[in-house]
């Protein structure tokens, strides 16, 4: 019985211990499937394997945005995808330039 109160208070410790402030302020867009916010998504392109095509070889995360909320934030929902795909690109793919693979970020309204 000690045992689950013990567990029991650590976790409502836990629960009320504070937030980080920077991530907690920056996520409030909505997310849902209907009357969600605009968001920004992208992917990188391999130009130089003709057999892949005009596919998606790395798709970024979504990155939500609301110009009549917060000016500027469609600026930054784009350079946050711009960001992410390039250091995913010098991570994962050897060799990566602007000639041999192409970025690309677009919003989705």
């Amino acid at each position: 019985m000690k045992n689950i109160l013990g567990i029991v208070a650590l976790s409502f410790i836990l629960y009320l211990s504070p937030i980080n402030i920077d991530n907690a302020k920056a996520d409030h867009y909505k997310k849902g499937i209907f009357f969600s916010d605009p968001y920004v998504s992208g992917c990188i392109f391999d130009l130089l394997d003709a057999s892949f095509g005009k596919k998606c070889a790395q798709s970024s995360l979504k990155y939500y945005f609301h110009e009549g909320k917060h000016r500027g934030s469609m600026n930054k929902a784009f350079d946050k995808c711009y960001a992410e795909l390039r250091r995913t690109g010098f991570r994962k793919y050897r060799g990566f330039n602007r000639d041999d693979f192409s970025v690309e970020c677009w919003d989705y309204n």
